[in-house]
């Protein structure tokens, strides 16, 4: 596992002679290596390195702790920067303690650099002592094997690097002639983007159609994911003790079950109990505690329901969602909570507008908001699944509220004028087809009186 993921190391070691049988070991699996005594780094910000080899005795009058900080630290901050990429350490050290120390210490840096995928401790000894570093990824792999997520993501990254040369090799082989390959491929990328939303022939000049092309690439890469997984590990094999562990100060002892969606909470390990919830300490806490499972919730969901990026005011493609800001405007609705939004999301049929069977954008009016779970509408002829969401615009996790009693035409002209409605983001495909299909099912509930 760990194999496929490294293809290039870096080992920061006072002592170039004790690492020289591992450097060797490294580079026999054609994995590039490059190492450094601290003091030979400088200022040199480093970068593209998947796993990180790091002696915590780099001075030996220290101990592990202050090595850490007076030389592991500083030299993290200056050396590895937020472009550093994913990688892993490998702490050398013979208190496996001292992982927990490290963590702690470099938590206090995030947002500084890139903190590592992984964290794992080795004994050096074990390996320089005998000259032997041959079970070296054998160790690994069985350390790894105790930490699901890192697990996965390594996997995921080799995985996505296998798919993506998977995508690329697909799509060359549909041209086999080296001669026509540039144009042909032009040709084909062409369809791939102008698949991808739809959009009319005639508006592609006002359109950043090769911005599509890297989206339907993603298409086509996910194909190749889903083709390719080939794995016998279950970071899941035991669902019912899927839990999360409060972050803050006061919620290291509280765990969200996923089970249940967090209606069990543990605390030390033991389910707290209806009127214990409703105690002091535990209600503020697990009121906390909720708030940061809802704000992991609104951060996904940001990312997987809106697109904030590459929209054009002059391009009206379905699923566009605008702010309006003609106060005359028909689809404002006449009452809105406090601190709301007037919007509206473009609801073309996706056919009808790749067909051009459109006169007129046809928009469904409603509102943005802060979410506040009791203050979510009740009525039927609201649409009120999308929350929570985070916006890059917005402090706090929004909830999206369509009416679809305020859906109608509107002239495109008026969708382009941004002093009427301002493009604030667009729906993405599974999103788009909820409200499509919500809408549809409220505008087809008809009924018939019939007498039985």
């Amino acid at each position: 596992m760990i194999e496929e993921f490294i293809d290039s190391a870096l080992i920061i070691d006072d002592s170039a002679g004790e690492i020289q049988e591992l450097k060797n070991l490294l580079e026999s699996h054609d994995i590039w290596v490059k190492h450094y005594r601290p003091m030979d780094l400088g200022e040199t910000k480093l970068r593209n390195r998947k796993i990180v080899f790091l002696d915590l005795s780099l001075d030996d009058l220290k101990t592990p702790v202050d090595n850490i900080s007076t030389i592991i630290r500083p030299m993290l901050l200056k050396n590895f920067g937020r472009n550093f990429g994913t990688y892993g350490v490998v702490l050398w050290t013979k208190h496996f303690e001292d992982v927990s120390e490290f963590k702690k210490r470099v938590q206090k840096d995030a947002g500084e650099y890139s903190l590592p995928l992984f964290v794992v401790a080795l004994d050096k000894t074990k390996y320089s002592g005998r000259g032997d570093y041959s079970s070296v990824f054998d160790d690994l792999n069985e350390q790894l094997k105790q930490n699901a997520s890192s697990s996965f993501f390594i996997e995921w990254f080799s995985l996505i690097n296998r798919a993506r040369d998977k995508s690329i090799d697909g799509v060359y082989s549909l041209v086999n002639d080296y001669e026509l390959q540039s144009k042909d491929l032009q040709f084909i990328l062409f369809q791939l983007a102008k698949n991808y939303t739809g959009i009319p022939f005639e508006q592609i000049k006002d359109y950043s159609l090769h911005v599509d092309t890297f989206k339907a690439f993603n298409d086509i890469l996910s194909y190749e994911v889903s083709a390719n997984v080939k794995t016998k590990m279950d970071i899941f094999d035991h669902p019912e003790k899927v839990s999360y562990l409060g972050i803050g100060v006061d919620l290291r002892s509280y765990e969200y079950l996923a089970k249940d969606d967090g209606r069990t909470i543990l605390n030390n390990g033991l389910a707290l109990t209806a009127n214990q919830k409703k105690e002091d300490p535990h209600k503020n806490r697990i009121v906390a505690l909720q708030k940061e499972v809802f704000d992991i919730y609104s951060s996904l969901n940001g990312k997987l329901l809106i697109d904030e990026y590459h929209l054009d005011q002059q391009v009206i493609i379905p699923g566009n969602i605008y702010e309006i800001l003609d106060r005359n405007s028909m689809f404002r609705l006449p009452t809105l909570p406090d601190n709301s939004t007037p919007i509206i999301v473009e609801v073309t049929p996706p056919c009808d507008f790749a067909q051009k069977q459109i006169l007129h954008a046809r928009v469904l009016g409603g509102y943005m908001t802060e979410v506040v779970i009791d203050d979510i509408p009740k009525k039927g002829y609201y649409y009120k699944d999308a929350f929570p969401i985070r916006l890059s615009t917005k402090d706090k996790s929004q909830i999206l509220v369509f009416d679809f009693r305020f859906n109608g035409f509107l002239e495109e002209g008026d969708l382009k004028d941004n002093s009427k409605y301002k493009l604030l983001f667009r729906a993405k495909d599974k999103f788009f087809a909820d409200i499509l299909q919500k809408l549809s099912g409220h505008s087809a509930r008809l009924g018939l009186p019939v007498i039985h």
